[in-house]
């Protein structure tokens, strides 16, 4: 059994294969994703394959789940390839200080409301004073790593980790920061979200955390406001106290 995806943006015939590349040597050093097939480029697309795993996702957390996903992310430090052009500390910039092609879109912020707005000018300053010297480059970084891109098994210990087709070379502790965040609409067992915080700040500068807080928090805002209204209070509560927390 297989998954196809695909992918119509025109840097992906370029992108993927290197990136399908360090994704099978990853796979070959133990770490649980699916095995992906070559890129194949047709008219106007490129698509790949991965083996389909068994898993379903929860939004049950357990202590079990959460050694697990930091083992696996310990594994990514180190194993990136040249994946985009666009260096790390230059996306990451970017997107807090424009916004990326199609998502961490400003606009909805700005025009949602004086909440979002007064959270978007926190996270563009951030942006703007952002040393870009100080952000490690070396990683495979997931960019979507949360508890829902992690299926399990049906004793809800880890099967694989999916969704690795924006996966790109940074610091992967940009990948727990995401993994905290999202823990927000996780079930959580007792003092799961401390560890994590810890090794977080073991192995990342204050600048550092800031910019990854907010680049999640503006993630997490646009995509809510633009396909789950319901959930606008809820991430902007979540993004206002991490981004004074890391202020």
């Amino acid at each position: 059994r297989v998954v196809f995806k695909w992918s119509e943006e025109t840097d992906a015939a370029d992108r993927l294969p290197t990136l399908v590349g360090a994704l099978r040597r990853l796979h070959g050093s133990r770490y649980p994703l699916p095995l992906y097939g070559p890129a194949l480029a047709v008219a106007g697309a490129v698509f790949v394959a991965q083996e389909a795993c068994a898993g379903r996702w929860s939004d049950a957390v357990t202590h079990a789940l959460f050694d697990d996903l930091l083992r696996c992310n310990r594994m990514q430090v180190g194993c990136a390839d040249a994946i985009d052009d666009e260096p790390w500390a230059d996306f990451l910039v970017r997107t807090l200080t424009e916004g990326a092609d199609g998502w961490c879109l400003h606009e909805p912020l700005r025009a949602h409301s004086p909440e979002t707005r007064r959270v978007l000018d926190h996270i563009e300053q951030v942006g703007r004073d952002l040393d870009r010297s100080v952000l490690p480059h070396g990683d495979l970084v997931h960019l979507d790593f949360h508890h829902r891109n992690a299926l399990q098994h049906e004793d809800g210990t880890l099967s694989v980790i999916v969704d690795w087709e924006g996966a790109r070379q940074g610091d992967a502790v940009f990948d727990l920061v995401m993994l905290a965040m999202s823990l927000s609409v996780a079930r959580v067992e007792p003092d799961v979200s401390s560890p994590l915080w810890d090794e977080i700040f073991l192995r990342s500068s204050a600048g550092t955390r800031a910019g990854y807080v907010s680049h999640v928090a503006l993630r997490r805002l646009d995509w809510a406001i633009g396909h789950h209204p319901e959930e606008v209070p809820m991430w902007l509560a979540v993004a206002e106290t991490e981004l004074r927390r890391f202020s």
